[in-house]
């Protein structure tokens, strides 16, 4: 890889950090602590998520009897979120963990640690249905429970976002930008480009529902310039023919 496509990534990720913010990437850590402390994170932040998920811990058995409590105990955890919050992010904790602890989130869950890169997106769409779970949090849910060998989660999305900013050359294979991404991105950095790139490539850069007019990143992309670039063209021309129907109808009101 070149320098300049390495300095193309950087920026881009710098870019999409300032629309979507940060989440934080947990490694080793089990699945359900993680989502439960993303569907925290993304409504509080960081701190009120590590002290909520240290203070569910230990006052619940386990995640089973967290799942089968009221709201009111979940919420009396979230001692570092503010407490007119507490009652509905409680709430969607609780709703997760519901919808976790049927079978099929945790024979997926199971599956991750070995599944083929074709099943990953897969995965990813389960999860990403609980509500407060955003694709990219999900996407680092994921990531987070890969075994090491397998640092970094392939994904779709990804894969399409650095094809159509020229930091990937065109492939059909996952495995080519598993390969790609390794050289582009430090081993530390490969969380946050998960979380930015899978959110981004599901929210503005889908396969047929791109958004490039909406797109913070489009001056890195070919298509999102052109795009966006028609898209003036016909405001523009828009704007001059109203502008035009306008004088007309003052001419004939004249007359």
């Amino acid at each position: 890889m070149s320098a300049k496509q390495v300095e193309l990534v950087k920026k881009l990720l710098a870019t999409l950090e300032k629309n979507y913010g940060r989440a934080t990437a947990l490694a080793g850590v089990p699945p359900l602590d993680q989502v439960v402390f993303h569907l925290i994170e993304a409504a509080a932040g960081k701190k009120a998520a590590e002290s909520g998920v240290g203070r569910l811990r230990k006052v619940f058995v386990d995640w089973n009897e967290a799942r089968v409590s009221s709201d009111r105990e979940i919420a009396a955890c979230l001692i570092d979120v503010r407490r007119e919050e507490r009652p509905a992010i409680a709430a969607t904790v609780r709703a997760g963990l519901e919808r976790l602890f049927e079978v099929r989130y945790r024979e997926q869950f199971e599956l991750v640690a070995t599944a083929e890169d074709r099943e990953n997106d897969v995965v990813l769409e389960r999860l990403a249905e609980l509500e407060g779970l955003d694709h990219g949090r999900a996407a680092l849910v994921l990531h987070g429970i890969r075994p090491e060998s397998c640092a970094f989660l392939p994904l779709a999305a990804i894969g399409r976002v650095l094809i159509r900013v020229g930091a990937v050359r065109k492939t059909t294979s996952l495995k080519a930008v598993v390969a790609a991404v390794n050289e582009l991105v430090d081993t530390k950095d490969l969380g946050r480009l998960t979380y930015l790139l899978s959110r981004h490539g599901h929210d503005v850069c889908g396969v047929k529902s791109y958004f490039c007019t909406q797109c913070r990143a489009a001056s890195f992309c070919s298509m999102g310039q052109r795009r966006v670039k028609i898209s003036r063209a016909g405001r523009r021309r828009a704007v001059s023919a109203g502008a035009m129907s306008v004088g007309a109808e003052r001419t004939f009101q004249a007359e």
